[in-house]
């Protein structure tokens, strides 16, 4: 597979989640049945899996360190994570609340924070929300 598929994937799709894994990684095959019941209770969920060995440009495009990471993305807002998860967190990467009309995306690389500052002038910080290298 290669980004600019992904990238692809994630534009047209209006729920996306980038699994970053690898075939050595037990912490990885224990998260399968918690992600295969989140996609089949959403179906519209856009399920990209990343084999960090097989594709290691596009772990560095993501600046992956660990895995499992996801990368949850719906309308207006990602999320990131990494470690094994139960399936209600995995479900909460999709109830980021949207912010309407954002405006400016900050990326700090030090602490992996994004500076959001909506339409209204309103600021927020998101951890982390995996944002490509530019």
């Amino acid at each position: 597979m290669h980004l600019y598929e992904i990238k692809d994937k994630i534009n047209i799709a209006n729920k996306s989640l980038l699994h970053f894994t690898a075939e050595w990684c037990q912490p990885c095959k224990r998260m399968l049945p918690a992600i295969d019941i989140l996609i089949s209770e959403n179906p519209d969920i856009e399920y990209i899996k990343i084999d960090i060995d097989a594709e290691p440009e596009i772990a560095k495009e993501y600046n992956i360190s660990s895995v499992p990471t996801f990368i949850a993305t719906s309308s207006m807002h990602v999320v990131r994570k990494s470690g094994a998860m139960p399936l209600p967190e995995l479900r909460k990467m999709f109830s980021v609340p949207v912010q309407e009309s954002p405006k400016e995306f900050e990326y700090n690389t030090d602490g992996g924070y994004v500076l959001e500052t909506d339409a209204m002038g309103r600021e927020k910080f998101w951890e982390d929300l995996g944002r490509p290298n530019a």
